[in-house]
C-alpha cells in the first residue's frame, strides 16, 4: 500500500484450490517483527502497536469455502486514520488457515480407560502487506559493519546493514571480491531482503572455497532503491 493518512484503500488477495477436494478457510491479520537475521518474530506484548497494520485493516469475507479448481477474492481493506502520527510505514501478516472440523476420536474397545490424542494437520500460509506512506524517505539503508569471519568449514564476509529511514527498504546487496596481488576478482550473487525503519539485518556471505591465496578487498554494494546514489563499504583480509 502506498496510502496517505485520512485514506482508505482495497487490494484483493486471490485464493485458488488446486486440490480435487473443497477446503474451508478462515482469512485473519496479525502484527509481526523481524528478527537481525531476518526470521519472523512475535512482536512484544503480542502487538507490534508502533508499526502495526493489524488495527488499520479490515478483511472481506473472512471465511472462504473453495470448491475443486474455484478461486475467490479477499478484500484486504487498509484504512489509515487522519493523523500526523499515522503518517510512517507500517507492516501486518495475512493467515489464511484451512478450517477443519475436529473428528471425534473413539478408543479401541479393549481400552476404554485409556486417554487417546489425535493430530489434525491442517495447511496455510501468510501473506506479508507493506505500507509506506507517499511522502516517507525509504532512501536510506547503511551499511554500519563488515567484517571478514571464518571457521573450521568456511570462510564469510559478514555484513550488518540499518534502515535509518522512516519507510519499508527493499534492498539488494552482493559482494565483489579483489586480489590485491594478482588482479584476479570474482563475485558473489547478491541477497534481495526487506528491512523494516530503525531495523538492522546481518548476512553472511561464504567466500568461494577455490580463491587463489594472496591479500584480497572486499567490497559490499548496497543498492537500497535510491536513484541518486548506493551505499558500498570494503574490508580486507588475507587467504593463506
Amino acid at each position: 500500500f502506498r496510502t496517505k493518512p485520512g485514506a482508505t484503500e482495497t487490494k484483493y488477495l486471490t485464493i485458488t484450490n488446486d486440490t480435487y477436494k473443497a477446503t474451508k478457510f478462515k482469512i485473519s491479520v496479525g502484527d509481526f517483527d523481524v528478527s537481525e537475521g531476518g526470521g519472523m518474530v512475535q512482536p512484544a506484548n503480542g502487538v507490534n502497536s508502533d508499526y502495526g497494520l493489524m488495527k488499520w485493516i479490515s478483511i472481506t469475507p473472512g471465511f472462504i469455502e473453495l470448491k475443486p479448481g474455484q478461486a475467490k477474492k479477499v478484500g484486504i481493506t487498509l484504512k489509515v486514520p487522519d493523523d500526523p502520527s499515522a503518517n510512517h510505514a507500517a507492516w501486518g501478516l495475512i493467515m489464511v488457515d484451512e478450517a477443519k472440523e475436529r473428528e471425534n476420536i473413539v478408543p479401541p474397545k479393549d481400552q476404554k480407560n485409556n486417554i487417546v490424542m489425535g493430530v489434525m494437520p491442517v495447511m496455510g500460509f501468510g501473506v506479508h502487506v507493506y505500507q509506506n506512506p507517499p511522502n516517507v524517505k525509504i532512501n536510506k539503508v547503511e551499511i554500519v559493519k563488515l567484517n571478514f569471519t571464518y571457521n573450521e568449514k568456511n570462510k564469510f564476509v559478514s555484513v550488518t546493514t540499518k534502515n535509518v529511514g522512516d519507510g519499508i527498504g527493499f534492498c539488494k546487496i552482493y559482494i565483489d571480491l579483489n586480489n590485491i596481488n594478482t588482479g584476479f576478482k570474482d563475485k558473489i550473487p547478491l541477497k534481495q531482503f526487506t528491512i523494516f525503519p530503525g531495523r538492522q539485518r546481518d548476512f553472511e556471505f561464504v567466500l568461494p572455497g577455490t580463491l587463489p591465496k594472496g591479500k584480497y578487498i572486499a567490497t559490499a554494494v548496497l543498492d537500497f532503491g535510491s536513484n541518486e546514489e548506493i551505499e558500498a563499504a570494503e574490508v580486507e583480509f588475507k587467504i593463506e
